[in-house]
Formats: structure tokens, C-alpha cells, sequence
């Protein structure tokens, strides 16, 4: 499809691959082509892998599979996606740099403090709606202790960089004052996030994240609730 101005209109399908699932490629071959057919549009299939090692193996079928469509995503690890560290850089590609900033969530937090920096300014000069999406997305994808590093950057005045939901989180978690309830607000957030994305849950995926009591286990199911295509991907 071509817009009016003659540019090519492309849909994005992202996917984070935490794995190797041998029959993972022909599934992505479905979302390509499904969503090609449904948005009669180009689509661009980008898969990030947390481990460099699954993402050099997924690379190596570019082009050798035995099928009559062959696919080429873009296979992505962290080290194709340097932190952005300079607020200049950030202003002109946030999304790059949040998006680098989940990539790397599980780094050393003294390594990731020069792009939490610098996200943080980009982040004064955007849409608040903006902002929120973005705050979020951190909140949700970087590990325990960087995420705490991130919400020291967040002033008292700053509480509105934080949606509604996340809000709600922690209001519950605060009036319960127990573990329980935390656990409880956190799985709701992940079925939630689910939901607005339209990805369809399983009665007995919804049953399994309702039952977890295990609040990093809830935190990392939150962030890949952000970009998973499954619930199955979320728990597995």
C-alpha cells in the first residue's frame, strides 16, 4: 500500500524471543502474512532474543528454510541495540533509546545510569500521554533493581509520568499492605495489559497468573505482556 505521497506503508510485528522453538519460524510466517492480508499492507517481522547465542541461531535460517515463502526478519540481540546515553541522541530517538533501555534491563545498574539520564530529559519535552506510555513500559520491562533505580529519577511531581493503571497498582498494593494484594494487583495488570493489546487468554493461562504468588515472577510476566503474542509466550 502507498500512502498519498507515494511512501510505502509498513506494519511492524514485534516479537521477543526468549528461546529456541524449533517450529517458531513458521509461526512467524503467520503473523507476516496475516497481518499482510489484513492491513494490505508491507510487514516488516523484528524479533529481539535476550540471549545473543539464540539470536545468532535464529539468524542462520534467514534464507535456508525449504518453503516456496521465505522470510527475513530482522533478528535482534543487545548487542545490536547500544543504551543511548546521550540526551540530545534520546530527544531525537526516544523510542529507540526506551526501547534499548528494556533491552538492557537486566544490566548492571551503574551501566544503565547514563540512559536513564538521558531518557528521563528526552522525556520532558513530549506529550504527557507520551511520557506515560513510556514510564510504563520501563516500569514494566526492566528487572527489580534497575527499576528502582529508575523511579529515584521520578520526583514527587513526576507522579503523573505514571498511567492509571500503574497508579492503581500501587494505591492497592499501599491500602492492602500485604503481599497478597500486591501479587493480586500485578496479575491484574498483566491480564490487563493483555487485554487492551488483544491478545486472546487461555481460562487456564488467566487461572495460572491469578494463582502466582511470586511478585518477580509477576514482574517479568508484565514485561512480556508488553510485546508477546501470546499468553502462552507471557508464562512460559
Amino acid at each position: 500500500m502507498f500512502t498519498n505521497v507515494g511512501r510505502r506503508v509498513y506494519a511492524v510485528v514485534i516479537e521477543v524471543q526468549r528461546r529456541w522453538v524449533a517450529d517458531k519460524w513458521v509461526k512467524w510466517k503467520v503473523y507476516a502474512t496475516s497481518l499482510e492480508q489484513e492491513l494490505d499492507v508491507g510487514v516488516i517481522l523484528a524479533v529481539f532474543c535476550p540471549d545473543p547465542e539464540v539470536a545468532a541461531r535464529y539468524r542462520g535460517l534467514c534464507g535456508t528454510e525449504k518453503f516456496s515463502v521465505r522470510l527475513w526478519p530482522c533478528v535482534l540481540s543487545p548487542d545490536d541495540l547500544p543504551l543511548v546515553v546521550d540526551p540530545a541522541h534520546a530527544k531525537a530517538n526516544l523510542a529507540l533509546a526506551t526501547l534499548a533501555l528494556v533491552c538492557h534491563g537486566a544490566d548492571d545498574v551503574e551501566t544503565l545510569e547514563p540512559a536513564f539520564t538521558a531518557v528521563y530529559e528526552a522525556m520532558h519535552d513530549i506529550d504527557l500521554d507520551l511520557a506515560r506510555e513510556i514510564c510504563d513500559m520501563l516500569i514494566a520491562g526492566l528487572s527489580k533493581t534497575a527499576r528502582a533505580r529508575w523511579e529515584e529519577h521520578m520526583t514527587v511531581v513526576d507522579s503523573e509520568y505514571r498511567s492509571e493503571l500503574f497508579r492503581e497498582i500501587e494505591a492497592r498494593g499501599r491500602t492492602e499492605g500485604k503481599a497478597e494484594g500486591l501479587a493480586e494487583a500485578k496479575a491484574d495488570a498483566v491480564l490487563i495489559v493483555l487485554s487492551r493489546r488483544g491478545v486472546p487468554v487461555p481460562d487456564a493461562a488467566a487461572a495460572k497468573i491469578r494463582a502466582c504468588a511470586d511478585l518477580d515472577l509477576l514482574d517479568a510476566w508484565l514485561g512480556r505482556a508488553l510485546t508477546a503474542t501470546s499468553a502462552e509466550d507471557v508464562i512460559a
